[in-house]
C-alpha cells in the first residue's frame, strides 16, 4: 500500500465518462468539415434571407397609381423640365445639389482636389492617359444623356398619361435586348478560311 506508484495519475478511468462527449465532438467535427466543403474556412457568409415589401394587399389599381405617381416625380425631376422652370418661373436661380447634378458635383470636386494639392506643394500633377480618357468619356455620356433623354412628359397632363405609358414596358425592353444578344447578332470571330492579301 506504501507503492508510490499507486498514486499517478490513470487516463484510463477519465475516459469512461466522457465517451458520449467525444461522440458528440464527432459528430460536430463532421458538420463542420461539410460546412467547410461547401464553402472556405473562415469566410463569413451572410444569411440567404432578403426582406422584400409585401404588396399582396394592394389592388391592382393601387399599384398603377403608385406607379403613375413615380413617374409623374421622375418627369418633374428631369433636367428637360428644370430647365424650363428656371427659364419661365420669376424665381431666383438655385444651385442644388441634387441626384441630376451628381456627376457634375464628382467631377467638380475631384478637379477642386487635384487644383488645392497642386497649390499647396507647387506641383503639377501628371494625368494618366486612363483617368484622362474615362473623365471624357464621362462628360461625354453626361451629355449626351441629358441632350437626348425626354422623360413621359404626359404623365404630367392628367392621369394616365396617353397610351403610351406603360409601368413594365422597361423591363420588356430589356428582356427582347437580351434575347437578341442570345440569338448570336453581334460582333464575334468570323467563320470559315482566313482570306490573305498579298
Amino acid at each position: 500500500p506504501n507503492d508510490p506508484t499507486s498514486f499517478k495519475a490513470n487516463p484510463d478511468m477519465m475516459n469512461d465518462a466522457s465517451d458520449e462527449e467525444e461522440e458528440e465532438e464527432g459528430k460536430k467535427k463532421k458538420k463542420k468539415n461539410k460546412e467547410d466543403e461547401d464553402g472556405k474556412k473562415g469566410i463569413y457568409k451572410p444569411p440567404r434571407l432578403m426582406s422584400v415589401q409585401y404588396d399582396g394587399d394592394e389592388t391592382r389599381n393601387e399599384k398603377q397609381a403608385r406607379s403613375l405617381e413615380r413617374a409623374r416625380k421622375r418627369a418633374l425631376s428631369s433636367n428637360l423640365m428644370q430647365e424650363l422652370k428656371e427659364e419661365y418661373l420669376d424665381r431666383p436661380m438655385e444651385y442644388s445639389h441634387s441626384s441630376s447634378n451628381t456627376l457634375k458635383n464628382v467631377i467638380s470636386q475631384r478637379e477642386q482636389e487635384r487644383q488645392d494639392y497642386e497649390e499647396t506643394y507647387f506641383t503639377r500633377l501628371p494625368l494618366e492617359k486612363k483617368k484622362k480618357s474615362s473623365f471624357h468619356q464621362m462628360t461625354l455620356n453626361s451629355i449626351g444623356d441629358q441632350v437626348t433623354r425626354f422623360e413621359d412628359l404626359s404623365v404630367l397632363h392628367g392621369g394616365g398619361g396617353g397610351g403610351d405609358y406603360e409601368p413594365g414596358a422597361k423591363k420588356r425592353k430589356k428582356q427582347m435586348m437580351e434575347g437578341k444578344k442570345k440569338k448570336g447578332g453581334g460582333k464575334g470571330k468570323a467563320k470559315g478560311k482566313k482570306r490573305k492579301f498579298k
